[in-house]
């Protein structure tokens, strides 16, 4: 699970109105920052990032590539800023979240919420919904970003695509670790196998890996 610290001090310098307008327009992924959420399938993950029903329908872009030049006007970079730092390879192309953050500290210094909103919303793709490498925003991430804000389609399809593609791949190989949506799946596991949220114990990895091997149909509620 990747240190959400600065991602909170950043969703707190925002004032309530912003706050406000952020959910509006990216729904609860804040909460994301804060407690465990919730799901999978795509009615529960729906349910819990309240997903407008008015949604363009699902993000279908799996092939689209959103250029730097793009994003920096989606965000409200300037280009000749974020172009040096975008990172443009075979092996990965996206932005270090510590760029991204720093960018929103100037924007939240000028009061220019608007964007201050698009690069932390972006943020929180990179990070906690759709985590690749390590404190790195990268393409994946980026363009269901950009759909999500440009073309107003429902993200969810593709954020339960990308769990279930990694418990298969984790699955074939026997080996690996799932890293995607860790505060979804957190909720989930609670809410299915715990009649009260608040009465999970601290556990260390062992003892998790043992509470999930001994699951069978009636653990389930």
């Amino acid at each position: 699970m990747p240190d959400l610290q600065s991602l909170k001090v950043l969703q707190g310098l925002m004032p309530n109105t912003i706050q406000r307008k952020f959910t509006l327009k990216y729904r609860r992924i804040l909460d994301l920052l804060r407690i465990p959420v919730k799901p999978p399938t795509l009615e529960e993950f729906g349910l819990y990032l309240d997903i407008p029903e008015d949604r363009k329908g699902p993000y279908m872009g799996m092939r689209q590539k959103v250029k730097p030049r793009e994003l920096a006007m989606t965000l409200g970079i300037p280009i000749k800023d974020l172009l040096p730092h975008y990172k443009e390879d075979r092996d990965i192309q996206g932005l270090k979240r510590s760029y991204l953050e720093g960018v929103a500290r100037r924007m939240d210094g000028t009061k220019r919420w608007g964007s201050y909103v698009d690069v932390l919303a972006l943020v929180i793709f990179g990070i906690v919904l759709l985590p690749n490498v390590s404190d790195f925003v990268d393409a994946v991430a980026i363009n269901i970003f950009w759909a999500v804000k440009n073309l107003e389609v429902d993200s969810v399809p593709a954020l339960l695509a990308d769990v279930y593609y990694t418990m298969s791949i984790c699955h074939s190989k026997e080996k690996g670790s799932l890293c995607c949506c860790i505060p979804l799946l957190y909720q989930w596991f609670a809410s299915h196998l715990y009649k009260d949220i608040h009465m999970i114990k601290t556990k260390g990895n062992r003892a998790w890996a043992q509470k999930l091997m001994s699951l069978n149909e009636g653990s389930i509620l």
